[in-house]
């Protein structure tokens, strides 16, 4: 099979391009398709696919599986995407499937301008039943009519925000996710072991946006997920410590004195949160039973952004019976002067907490290095 991979140091990076390789391979090199991708990781499939006319397409680990073609990963340069196909496609992309401003070649062999922006890709927010279709925000900004199950005044007694038991999702009981190689294969495992509690639709199930997929029980009960509306990874909440701890910073004096623990991200310093269960057993180095994850502390944007895909229907530690939970951010405070840090509550509040107290726990997020 003969790549047409474009050099991520070309100028055509400055434009979406369908190579054409008939009957084999196309290749998208376009790196603003790859930052919105990474962005809006549901997109991924959609940017990939259609912006070459191939229809449906999935992900598994570092091969894109299109219409029956298959890729390796490393084929293509880093920055360039691909697609594959056993035969040439029948259809070519439409502009509302390709990111605007940005080109690609049509049935005709004509430059198109695509017109695809994020308000097409990210779900409104208007309330609706659990169980309703999910709009666009695009699609709500053109509504003529409100469709069933949908509302622009609240409902007292139902519109709740999704933190009472009877919303969340039950706790999967099966370990599972475990020695295995790739995130993919885990929530793979997860899904077998672990039918009922393995995957939470925010569309249809409850009040938040996306999907989340169960990437690993251990043993201990300690649980990992993955929001595939951001293709984050999120820990299992840890022990109460400060900020420094929570972060990985170590600079002297942040927190009453040199920190050399870190729950979430690795440095040198601390070899005693790497492996933890709360993580999954993962970490930053790949082995044959486990891949590469980086983990950072979340900034307050990522519990923002979690908070609306519905974080809390979905990690354990964040039922009605936890509302004192709270979890710190990376995030600074700006007008103390950096002194104090937001914290995150089970409750669905942000708070600042002074950064050198304890009283806050790390939950960490994460992405697999490819």
């Amino acid at each position: 099979m003969r790549s047409t991979a474009v050099s991520s140091n070309t100028a055509e990076l400055q434009r979406k391009v369908c190579m054409r390789d008939p009957g084999q391979i196309r290749a998208v090199s376009q790196a603003a398709a790859v930052d919105f991708a990474r962005r809006f990781s549901s997109a991924l499939a959609l940017i990939l696919v259609t912006a070459c006319g191939f229809g449906t397409a999935s992900t598994d680990g570092g091969v894109t599986v299109i219409g029956g073609g298959t890729l390796p990963e490393g084929t293509l340069p880093e920055g360039a995407m691909a697609c594959t196909a056993t035969s040439p496609p029948a259809e070519y992309a439409s502009p509302d499937q390709v990111l605007a401003g940005r080109k690609y070649i049509g049935a005709d062999g004509k430059e198109v301008e695509g017109t695809l922006t994020p308000s097409m890709l990210i779900d409104s927010q208007m309330l609706r039943d659990p169980g309703s279709s999910s709009l666009t925000q695009k699609q709500e900004t053109e509504l003529s009519s409100l469709p069933t199950g949908y509302r622009i005044v609240p409902d007292p007694n139902g519109d709740l925000d999704g933190i009472a038991s009877a919303d969340r999702l039950a706790r999967p009981s099966v370990t599972c996710g475990i020695t295995l190689a790739t995130v993919n294969a885990r929530i793979e495992d997860c899904a077998l072991k672990n039918p009922t509690a393995s995957q939470w639709d925010g569309s249809t199930a409850g009040f938040g946006q996306t999907k989340w997929n169960l990437v690993t029980r251990t043993a201990s009960g300690k649980e990992v997920w993955r929001d595939e509306g951001t293709g984050l990874l999120w820990s299992d909440r840890q022990s109460s410590t400060h900020w420094c701890a929570a972060s990985g910073v170590i600079v002297s004096g942040v927190c009453g004195g040199t920190s050399t623990v870190s729950h979430c991200a690795e440095i040198p310093s601390d070899t005693t949160n790497v492996n933890v269960d709360e993580k999954g057993q993962m970490s930053a180095t790949a082995s044959g039973t486990s891949p590469a994850v980086v983990w950072r502390l979340p900034t307050r944007g990522d519990f923002l952004i979690a908070e609306t895909h519905g974080v809390r229907e979905v990690l354990p530690g964040f039922s009605a019976d936890d509302a004192a939970v709270a979890l710190w951010s990376a995030t600074a405070v700006r007008n103390d002067g950096g002194i104090s840090a937001w914290t995150f509550s089970s409750t669905g509040a942000f708070s600042a907490k002074q950064k050198d107290l304890a009283g806050a726990s790390a939950q960490c997020v994460g992405w697999e290095k490819k």
